[in-house]
């Protein structure tokens, strides 16, 4: 069995955190088409924009045997933003030590809630960590061409 290793992100480790949610969109959110994907996420998140999106937050990395195979971020408000395992190391108990971390320092800093807006590969392990969904959404991504592709997705809460 692989022993995991969850640690606070740095700004060293942006750069494998943009692949990990490039890949497990890409790859594992195999909920979506091809095309919802693509519009989720074209490319590599990579530059300032990412970095400072990282900065404002807290960054959980779960690590095996010293590589880095996912992560949560939580924004000082209760958004949980980013949550993303890499293909191949999803359904391993990862996605439950990251938000297990996280919350623990959500009540640390009293917060009431924790919210997100949840994939359709996302619903359940967040209703497995006591999340209720909120509501259905559908949001529009563009591509290339201008065209907008639409994604279901789910508002999701915890009171804590």
């Amino acid at each position: 069995m692989t022993k995991f290793k969850i640690r606070n992100g740095t700004a060293a480790d942006w750069d494998r955190l943009a692949e990990i949610s490039h890949q497990a969109v890409r790859k594992g959110a195999l909920a979506y088409t091809e095309a919802q994907r693509t519009a989720w996420s074209p490319i590599c998140k990579a530059g300032p924009d990412w970095s400072l999106r990282m900065t404002r937050q807290s960054v959980w990395v779960a690590e095996a045997d010293t590589a880095s195979v996912g992560f949560m971020t939580l924004e000082m408000n209760g958004y949980l933003d980013c949550a993303y395992i890499a293909p191949g190391w999803q359904g391993k108990g990862l996605f439950r030590k990251l938000y297990t971390a996280l919350e623990m320092q959500a009540r640390a800093e009293a917060l009431n809630r924790i919210y997100t807006h949840a994939s359709l590969h996302a619903r359940a392990p967040f209703s497995a960590m006591g999340f209720a969904t909120a509501r259905p959404e559908t949001v529009k991504m563009s591509t290339k061409t201008g065209q907008g592709i639409w994604l279901p997705r789910f508002a999701m809460e915890k009171e804590l």
